[in-house]
């Protein structure tokens, strides 16, 4: 499982804030997603949370059943994150919103497939992030309502989707 960071490193190619002053686009060896991951979808700053946001996650039809969420948009915490613009539809779990601006809207936020004998999921998104306990700050207290309306349904995706993982399969669509 790569979250934010993680996923970048689990893709075999890292494209972060190029031509900016946080650069980094190297390849990347673990290589589990063959493609690259992309970011920051909504910008970065290792001194505050101001690039911090609150984003639907929308989820594909069977993940939704399959998990037993109540609704297909879980809202998820974004800062710094990727996409996977070079993911194939069978891969995709879930996308950033259409509406949520930037060069994310409507890109792959949640791959998964099979690595060896075993399994990964990466995650741009923060999906494992409790709203209750975010820092203390501005950015955070302002998205935090957004977070908690469907945390029950983001707590309930996270389990379905690491325990996807250890349980294993041969393709992330029958997760």
């Amino acid at each position: 499982v790569g979250i934010c960071a993680g996923a970048y490193f689990g893709s075999s190619y890292c494209e972060f804030d190029k031509g900016g002053p946080l650069e980094v686009c190297d390849p990347r060896e673990l290589a589990l997603h063959s493609g690259r991951a992309v970011g920051s979808a909504f910008g970065y700053d290792y001194e505050s949370s101001k690039f911090a946001k609150a984003v639907d996650a929308v989820l594909k039809d069977d993940l939704v059943k399959k998990a037993d969420l109540s609704t297909g948009r879980v809202a998820s915490y974004v800062n710094g994150g990727c996409f996977f613009p070079d993911a194939k539809e069978d891969e995709v779990l879930a996308y950033f919103c259409q509406d949520c601006g930037g060069h994310a809207a409507g890109q792959p936020m949640v791959v998964g497939g099979s690595a060896g004998s075993g399994r990964y999921i990466l995650t741009g998104a923060h999906l494992e992030y409790d709203p209750e306990h975010l820092d203390p700050c501005r950015e955070h207290d302002e998205i935090a309502p957004t977070l908690k309306a469907t945390d029950t349904d983001r707590r309930n995706l996270m389990k379905f989707l690491v325990a996807s993982v250890l349980r294993g399969s041969d393709s992330p669509s029958r997760l």
